[in-house]
């Protein structure tokens, strides 16, 4: 494994006793530390959603045609008895607008 260039950097800082602030040559110690632990929760999580992905896609697949069908009668019922038909009084077209948009939202 190759070594970042800051821990390079405080590598040689530690090795010739150059003065550096303290705290900072022990957090460059254990930035492999925290680096290792962070791909492996990474690897971790990338597992869990693998392992999810299956479950995810069938709901989806089985919510969208759900909704084709809900689009499609939805659509119907709108040219069927929405408020465009011709013998709609215009208080009853705007009522059936209404009603329509309220089930839309």
């Amino acid at each position: 494994m190759r070594i970042p260039p800051i821990e390079e950097a405080f590598y040689v800082v530690a090795k010739y006793n150059i003065p550096a602030i303290g705290d900072e040559l022990e957090d460059a110690d254990s930035l492999r530390y925290m680096y290792s632990k962070l791909q492996g929760t990474s690897n971790r999580m990338s597992e869990t959603v693998w392992k999810l992905n299956p479950v995810f896609k069938t709901q989806l697949l089985e919510n969208l045609e759900t909704f084709k069908e809900d689009c499609g009668s939805f659509c119907f019922e709108y040219y069927d008895d929405g408020p465009m038909k011709s013998s709609l009084s215009p208080r009853e077209a705007s009522d059936r607008l209404a009603m329509f948009q309220v089930r839309f939202f």
